[in-house]
C-alpha cells in the first residue's frame, strides 16, 4: 500500500486531477460469504478506476506493472 501511495504522489499514475467531490453510490447489501475465510489476511486490494474497471491485486503486486495496467484501463472507454 505504501508503494502505491508513493507512486501516486510521485505522479506515476498520470496527471493529478483537481480536488473535488466524488459521487457516492448506495448499493444493495450483499449476502455474507458462505465459503471459508482466509485467516492469514491475504492483503488483497480492489482498485476501481474512474471508468468503472476493477483490478484485484495482492500485497506482492509489482507497482510499476500495476501503474501500467491502471493507465491502460483508464484509457479504455
Amino acid at each position: 500500500m505504501n508503494e502505491w501511495r508513493d507512486a501516486a504522489r510521485a505522479g506515476r499514475f498520470g496527471p493529478a486531477s483537481r480536488a473535488g467531490f466524488v459521487p457516492a453510490v448506495i448499493v444493495p447489501e450483499v449476502a455474507a460469504a458462505t465459503g471459508p475465510l482466509m485467516a492469514n489476511g491475504s492483503g488483497r486490494i480492489e482498485i476501481v478506476t474512474a471508468n468503472g474497471r476493477r483490478v484485484l491485486v495482492d500485497r506482492d503486486v509489482d507497482v510499476e506493472a500495476l501503474i501500467r495496467v491502471v493507465q491502460a484501463l483508464e484509457r479504455l472507454t
